[in-house]
């Protein structure tokens, strides 16, 4: 677990300011993935996107989403060393997010 998450009544010290940073860093990496995504998916429609209105209102549903599939990054990365590969594999999440999703709605349960 975080030092954020252990002591909330404390002030930030340089580590934790530093450990903030960090988790920050990384969400901000997930959600530029979910953005590349919605920009990916415009230009690879086969129709002129509408920039000035498709973009933002395809963002709506990722942005909502989002805290979810950063609970899943948070899970994985809390146990993995510090280093770049953590926010490559944050923006490899949101950019995949969708396919995530939609693998989880075909599972079927067992009758």
């Amino acid at each position: 677990m975080s030092d954020l998450a252990q002591q909330p009544n404390q002030p930030l010290t340089p580590g934790k300011r530093q450990s903030a940073l960090y988790w920050t860093g990384i969400f901000a990496t997930m959600l530029l993935g979910m953005v590349f995504k919605v920009i990916y998916d415009l230009l690879t429609r086969g129709q002129n996107p509408n920039f000035k209105s498709d973009w933002l209102l395809e963002l709506v549903i990722p942005v909502i989403i989002s805290p979810l599939v950063f609970g899943g990054i948070y899970n994985m990365i809390a146990v993995m060393p510090k280093n770049p590969t953590v926010f490559i594999f944050a923006f490899q999440n949101g950019f995949f997010w969708k396919t995530i999703f939609a693998d989880i709605n075909t599972v079927q349960t067992p009758e």
